[in-house]
């Protein structure tokens, strides 16, 4: 979170209000962080690479070696070039400057509702130039404020001001940025999100639920939630030749509603009915 509003009575750790430099201070900070964690493996594993001892580190060594250069450019390491391989041995590092970020452009409550704020542009100059992640203007002002008020309040608050929270978007764009995606089942008394990787296939989708939905799956019966959203009900959707059979390679798309059918030790189950007509 960047902080974009001029307010004298909070002061600011530099003295003074310039987003574009303190974005410049963090990426330099969680940089210089990674460079640590690096150098420190380089020196450890290098005395195993000369001697001979484990051949497999020779690999990590060049990856270690290849970070240090990105980090030392003042680079990102998730916005650098990797290949399968080099991910893999990434992820066992958690390096800081790996990580998905999203940035949140902290304002005034009342620039928030006018939409308007001289660094805002300059921040998402710079953020596309660097990074291309998302920038998202946020009130956490008013946001603090509606968690004092009752849903009704709250409401008529946005109406009247033409605004709105955005703390669902924040949540949105989060999950996109870690590449995950939803998918809903329903019974007579319940529908029930669960979340995923996006790629998952319907099988692994399925032992989310349960195990033994995954180890037994026969197939996927989908509603895309657009088509759902439109026709409102399971009947329509099928009428309309809008509900598909997918097979074990059905990769789940983000808002499925699905109906499994699997294998159990009595014959073929499905895990749930659909939405209520």
């Amino acid at each position: 979170m960047i902080r974009v509003f001029e307010e004298v009575e909070v002061t600011h750790v530099e003295g003074d209000l310039d987003p574009i430099r303190d974005l410049e201070i963090i990426f330099s900070e969680l940089i210089m962080k990674d460079l640590q964690v690096v150098n420190g493996l380089i020196d450890k594993i290098t005395p195993i690479v000369n001697r001979g001892i484990d051949k497999s580190k020779k690999f990590d060594l060049e990856v270690l070696m290849k970070l240090k250069e990105h980090l030392e450019n003042g680079e990102q390491i998730r916005c650098c070039q990797w290949n399968g391989k080099e991910i893999d041995f990434l992820n066992t590092l958690q390096l800081l400057t790996a990580k998905p970020a999203i940035f949140l452009a902290n304002m005034s409550e009342k620039d928030f509702i006018r939409q308007r704020g001289k660094w805002l542009v300059k921040l998402k100059e710079w953020i596309d130039q660097h990074t291309g992640e998302p920038l998202i203007p946020v009130s956490a002002e008013m946001e603090a404020n509606f968690l004092n008020m009752s849903p009704e309040e709250t409401e008529e608050y946005c109406t009247a001001n033409k605004t709105k929270s955005q703390v669902h978007k924040i949540v949105t764009t989060a999950y996109h940025a870690i590449n995950l995606i939803h998918y809903f089942t329903a019974g007579s008394d319940e529908v029930k999100c669960w979340t995923i990787q996006r790629g998952t296939k319907a099988p692994q989708a399925a032992g989310k639920i349960h195990s033994d939905m995954e180890k037994g799956f026969i197939c996927a019966e989908v509603i895309h939630w657009e088509d759902y959203d439109k026709l409102e009900n399971e009947a329509a959707c099928r009428e309309a030749g809008k509900q598909h059979q997918e097979g074990r390679n059905y990769e789940v798309q983000d808002g499925d509603i699905i109906f499994f059918k699997f294998n159990a030790a009595k014959g073929v189950r499905s895990s749930f009915i659909y939405l209520n007509q």
